[in-house]
C-alpha cells in the first residue's frame, strides 16, 4: 500500500473513532449530574476558593479524589459538548438568581466549582494528569518513527 493511502486510511480511522467526542447528546448524562452534585456539595465560598490556589487544602480522601477524577474524565471525554452546555445552563440560573436578589453572593459560580474540583485533582495527581484526561483521545499520541513521509 502506498504511503498516501496509509495516511488517508489512518486519518479516516482517527476521525471515525473520535466522532462521539464531538457529538452532543440531547439528554444530560448521569455522570455529568453526579459530578455537578459533588461540586455543589463542596459548598465553599469565594474566599476559600482563592485560598485553595495559594495553599491547596486536602479536603477529599484518596477514594473521593479518584471518584472525582473518573467523573471529570467522563465529562470531558464522553460528552464534552453536553457537559459545557449543562454547566453554562447552571451558570445562567445562578446569574439570574443573583440578579433577582440584588445582592452580592459568596457562592461560587458553577464553572468555578468545576475548576475547584479540577484543582483538587491536580494537587493530588499533578497538572499534567488533569490535562491528559481532558484531552480528546485522538490527540493523544506519540510519534516515534522519524521516517514518516509528509507527502
Amino acid at each position: 500500500m502506498k504511503p498516501i493511502y496509509k495516511t488517508i486510511v489512518s486519518f479516516l480511522f482517527l476521525v471515525s473513532s473520535s466522532y462521539p467526542q464531538f457529538y452532543a447528546e440531547d439528554e444530560v448524562s448521569s455522570y455529568i449530574i453526579e459530578f455537578m452534585k459533588i461540586a455543589d456539595e463542596t459548598a465553599i465560598d469565594y474566599n476559600e476558593y482563592v485560598q485553595s490556589f495559594i495553599k491547596p487544602q486536602e479536603t477529599f480522601t484518596d477514594e473521593e479524589l479518584k471518584h472525582i477524577a473518573e467523573f471529570y474524565y467522563k465529562c470531558y471525554n464522553e460528552n464534552p459538548v453536553g457537559f459545557v452546555n449543562y454547566v453554562n445552563e447552571e451558570h445562567n440560573k445562578w446569574e439570574k438568581r443573583i440578579i433577582e436578589s440584588d445582592r452580592k453572593s459568596d457562592e461560587l459560580r458553577p464553572w468555578w466549582k468545576v475548576f475547584y474540583l479540577k484543582n483538587q485533582v491536580a494537587y493530588k495527581y499533578g497538572i499534567s494528569f488533569t490535562e491528559v484526561i481532558t484531552t480528546p483521545a485522538f490527540l493523544r499520541g506519540k510519534f516515534t518513527a522519524t521516517d514518516i513521509p509528509l507527502m
